[in-house]
């Protein structure tokens, strides 16, 4: 799965403090930027008082709210048993929220991957209103292997982050046994047929391959204890 991380500038880079806009109040059109900061042997001449008034108004518009939601995340709906695929959790609302409980995840063996935020703001003015949008988020990502084979839920996950909390919906991932061909089996033998507790056995997998195949990848099975 391919993420795509956008972030849009502000129009103007000013928009905390700088010297074309003191403050972030907003300025009627016609009106002029009081501050005595604001002159033209600062800004250039070649500024005119149109682009000066226009200036303060991209820094003086509102940044929209945004409450904090929680999605689910699959790169395929449908796997083999065995085979990992990755599982996202995508915070919106909040870019710092605090790392999910996965307990209630049993059907499947968890690989963290790591995080990121993925925050964007825009800014629009139509007819002289500026409206600032800004949103901020984090995907949480995991590597998830079957441990079964039929309909496998993973449950719902709470997210908390700034006093609110989230959830995810439940989703449902269908697991089947692999299928054998003939040109392509796969043979599992143990060095003993009883052992007793502690002794070391030996489990050799091999796998028959009948065409050239340019790449492929093998994960070693998962034993637990």
């Amino acid at each position: 799965m391919s993420l795509r991380f956008l972030r849009r500038r502000n129009i103007h880079r000013d928009c905390r403090g700088g010297p074309l806009c003191p403050s972030r109040s907003s300025l009627a059109i016609g009106s002029f930027c009081d501050s005595p900061v604001v002159n033209f042997q600062r800004v250039g001449r070649a500024l005119s008082a149109a682009s000066l008034i226009m200036a303060c108004l991209v820094c003086a518009g509102p940044a929209a709210a945004q409450g904090l939601r929680a999605e689910a995340a699959l790169e395929k709906l449908e796997v083999f048993l065995g085979e990992p695929f990755v599982f996202q959790i995508q915070v919106h609302g909040s870019d710092a929220p605090a790392q999910p409980d996965l307990s209630a995840i049993t059907d499947f063996t968890i690989q963290e991957m790591g995080g990121q935020q993925n925050n964007s703001q825009s800014v629009t003015i139509v007819n002289g209103q500026m409206n600032r949008v800004v949103r901020r988020g984090y995907t949480f990502s995991y590597r998830l292997t079957p441990k079964k084979s039929g309909n496998l839920t993973i449950p719902a996950i709470t997210l908390s982050a700034d006093g609110q909390t989230a959830r995810t919906q439940p989703v449902t991932i269908r697991s089947t046994p692999p299928r054998e061909t003939e040109d392509f089996k796969l043979r599992q033998a143990l060095s003993e047929r009883r052992a007793y507790p502690g002794q070391p056995v030996t489990l050799t997998v091999t796998w028959y391959i009948a065409k050239n195949v340019e790449g492929f990848s093998f994960n070693l099975p998962i034993l637990d204890d």
